[in-house]
């Protein structure tokens, strides 16, 4: 797997710590900006909330977070999500 240069992956493992998993009430939106290479996170209650990212080809979602994840973990994640992106552009 090709690397990527992720900005914001130490903020982001920080804002998964306080997760206490599936049944919790709280879970993590990742974001990564392919244009800035920035990762956003989105903090909701719940489990059936989402940001649409339809109007943002740049962006991509990697996924909602309701457990601790390390930078480790985030990293593979984002690398997998754009991957998936751009597997299912190719056949577009």
């Amino acid at each position: 797997m090709t690397t990527i240069n992720i900005k914001g992956l130490k903020k982001a493992a920080s804002a998964t710590k306080g997760l206490t998993g599936r049944y919790g009430k709280m879970s993590v939106q990742m974001i990564y900006d392919r244009a800035t290479g920035e990762l956003s996170t989105h903090e909701f209650v719940g489990h059936n909330s989402w940001i649409d990212l339809s109007d943002r080809p740049e962006c991509v979602n990697v996924g909602n977070f309701c457990e601790p994840a390390t930078m480790s973990e985030i990293a593979e994640r984002v690398e997998i999500a754009v991957a998936q992106r751009d597997a299912l552009a190719a056949l577009i």
